[in-house]
């Protein structure tokens, strides 16, 4: 199944409808049901509660945005911070309405450059960013969110800016498909990419601020020994990846994102980092190890009747933190493809079964 029909699943268990037609009364925000003070105006976006001082200037076409991310859990008390400073200094900027949709937002199979987003803020000028960005790394410190892959990640905190529209605009496609749009010096209209990994464009601007961060790109691709040589899958809770070992040997090693859940909003679940660490403590066939604890290793798989039952953990090669992805290594074959479990102790066979509706998209309308 395309994974992007799942956003159209949440909402109604029978027909595909958007997700703002979900019914999240029940885990609507304060913020976004209350009256708000003299000055300000609310418009509703989808699923976003868009708040704009009434006195505030237009709002330029693009430039750079900040994004706040969020877990379900701490989302009501991130975005009452946000709104201390944005009203604080007059910034427009927008939420999410409802618990129930930021941890839709954020599913296994979510769009990776769109997950995680909880609040988003508008600074028109450069002097309004850098402010707003030193504000909020204070409200939010310790506050618990996913990183955002779209962006760059302002120092260790939940807070993350990009460069990309403020206002809907579009551009077609040489295939004909209508995409969102930014619009290049010469006033040409250019597709503004949201992928799950940081870029400027060209001919935009980067204040020295921003340029002085430490940024990702070019990280090695060596963890705790492992070389990672592809990857074999993407999703919003982490990827799957092809690696070798210290010895010549070749490993399959699953990523588990920080804050990232991986079942549906409707189940209970829990992070996809905890769903690492209970497959590798529950499965003693597989070698017992991650990026942040990490054991010796067999160059290959010995066999099924000779695998020890799991070790006590050693002490971590190093320190296991709320931002560092958990990771397991789920087996090792000539091949590099994991060896066959049986199916009673394969994950996905345990996800709730989604009912789809007919072949069109919406429910009728009268």
């Amino acid at each position: 199944m395309d994974p992007r029909y799942e956003a159209y699943t949440i909402a109604d268990s029978t027909w595909y409808e958007p997700l703002d037609r979900c019914q999240d009364s029940d885990s609507r925000f304060s913020l976004a049901v209350r009256e708000l003070p003299e000055g300000w105006r609310r418009e509703h976006q989808g699923v976003w509660e868009f708040l704009t001082p009434g006195d505030a200037a237009k709002l330029p076409e693009q430039g750079w945005k900040i994004h706040v991310s969020a877990t379900p859990g701490a989302a009501e008390e991130t975005i009452e911070a946000a709104w201390n400073v944005c009203r604080r200094l007059g910034l427009p900027w927008k939420f999410l309405r409802s618990r129930q949709i930021v941890a839709a937002m954020n599913t296994k199979y979510a769009h990776r450059a769109a997950s995680g987003k909880a609040v988003t803020v508008y600074p028109r000028t450069t002097e309004e960013l850098r402010t707003a960005l030193e504000e909020l790394e204070t409200a939010m410190r310790g506050r618990p969110g996913p990183y955002v892959l779209s962006d760059r990640r302002w120092n260790d905190g939940p807070v993350s800016v990009r460069y990309g529209a403020f206002a809907l605009m579009w551009c077609e496609l040489a295939d004909g498909t209508r995409v969102p749009a930014m619009r290049t010096p010469q006033g040409k209209l250019v597709p503004d990419p949201r992928r799950p990994v940081f870029t400027v464009p060209p001919w935009a601007g980067v204040p020295d601020f921003l340029a002085e961060q430490p940024a990702a790109e070019g990280a090695s691709a060596s963890l705790g020994g492992y070389e990672v040589r592809k990857a074999l899958h993407f999703s919003n809770g982490g990827g799957v990846y092809l690696a070798a070992d210290g010895c010549g040997g070749q490993v399959v090693l699953k990523e588990a994102r920080p804050h990232a859940p991986s079942t549906t909003c409707a189940q209970p679940h829990a992070p996809s980092s905890t769903r690492a660490r209970r497959t590798r403590d529950s499965s003693p066939a597989w070698p017992p190890a991650t990026a942040a604890w990490c054991w010796p290793q067999p160059c290959s798989a010995p066999p099924a009747s000779s695998r020890p039952s799991p070790a006590p953990r050693p002490s971590p090669i190093w320190p296991a933190t709320p931002q560092a992805a958990a990771w397991a290594v789920c087996g090792t074959t000539s091949t590099g493809i994991p060896p066959t479990r049986p199916r009673s102790q394969r994950s996905w066979r345990t996800r709730p079964t989604t009912t789809y509706g007919p072949a069109s998209p919406t429910r009728p309308r009268s």
